[in-house]
């Protein structure tokens, strides 16, 4: 089977030739630059010659474009951090205006993502990070300040998650019109008991519906980060898949809430940064036995940047 052929079938609920495996970490010295990301993205799929391939942007492109400030590279986990953002008052939120997808750094995300399907090819699904709206406002504003606005400027708040879907949404049809499947569509306000259940249907689920209607193509997946999500919350959202975070979360319990193929089952953080190479065939193996559950093995969460290569290597080919 091709690797375009073996993702669907696993989404499609038919057999495959062998397990569908994913896994994908951040270039963060090199994601600010649309063709030094494109080589990074290219080289990791030639290395490990994976199912799919997830872009990796920095997690700070979506916020970019609206003034605000990012660096401080994270050594661990590779990822940029907001050092200063205008968006500040109740008035500030409610000023914000749509992003163009054809300008700055939206565009350079596209440029990337044109330039990584002109190297691998139509064979190899690509799908691209997008954050939810209430995720792109935690990352625009500090999640402790975003949270406070919510619930003391809801209005306001509104107003500008109704402006970053439509931002988003314009973005997720170029990213479709420009090479890729589908979005990794990444929700990171859900969990650990940041929102309230109620608050994050008022604030997040409705504008996560506005950007998820423009997605087109054969994969996309939902990204639930983070511990304590109310899967419940995602059962009728227009993915495909959804990948988890939480280590602790039973798969069978999760694909009942979720009733789609399940991405991820390997941990991250402890096994394959800590954990020997044979350990990490025997959770492929474990993994392999779970019968009833449809899965892509993959990673909870971006990998780390002191993971083992050795470990990735046994990891991949541990499907074979």
């Amino acid at each position: 089977m091709t690797k375009r052929e073996r993702v669907l079938a696993i989404l499609n609920g038919k057999q495959t030739d062998r397990p569908v495996i994913s896994f994908w970490t951040h270039f963060g010295h090199d994601d600010h630059d649309a063709e030094l990301l494109a080589e990074r993205m290219v080289g990791w799929q030639e290395t490990y010659d994976l199912d799919f391939v997830k872009m990796m942007p920095s997690g700070m492109y979506c916020v970019e474009d609206w003034g605000c400030e990012v660096g401080a590279l994270d050594p661990i986990r590779g990822n940029k951090k907001l050092l200063d953002t205008p968006i500040v008052s109740p008035e500030d939120w409610a000023s914000l205006r749509p992003l163009d997808p054809n300008k700055g750094a939206l565009a350079r995300e596209t440029r990337c993502l044109r330039m990584v399907r002109e190297a691998l090819g139509p064979d190899v699904p690509i799908i691209q990070t997008v954050f939810s709206p209430l995720t792109v406002a935690a990352k625009l504003g500090y999640v402790d300040k975003t949270v406070a606005m919510i619930r003391e400027h809801p209005k306001a708040m509104h107003k500008a998650l109704q402006v970053i879907a439509e931002t988003y949404a314009d973005f997720v049809q170029a990213t479709c019109e420009n090479g890729a499947d589908g979005g990794f569509f990444a929700t990171q306000l859900a969990a650990d008991n940041i929102l309230t259940e109620e608050e994050y249907v008022a604030f997040g689920k409705k504008y996560d519906l506005q950007v998820l209607e423009r997605v087109k193509g054969d994969f996309s997946l939902l990204h639930c980060h983070g511990n304590k999500i109310p899967y419940r919350i995602f059962a009728d959202y227009p993915l495909p898949a959804v990948n988890w975070d939480d280590p602790d979360v039973d798969m069978r319990e999760l694909y009942e809430q979720v009733k789609v193929p399940l991405v991820g089952g390997i941990d991250h953080v402890d096994l394959l940064r800590n954990g020997t190479p044979v350990q990490v065939v025997e959770a492929v193996s474990k993994l392999k036995a779970v019968e009833g559950v449809p899965l892509i093995i993959a990673a909870g969460c971006v990998l780390r940047q002191d993971t083992p290569a050795v470990n990735l290597v046994a990891l991949r080919h541990a499907v074979k």
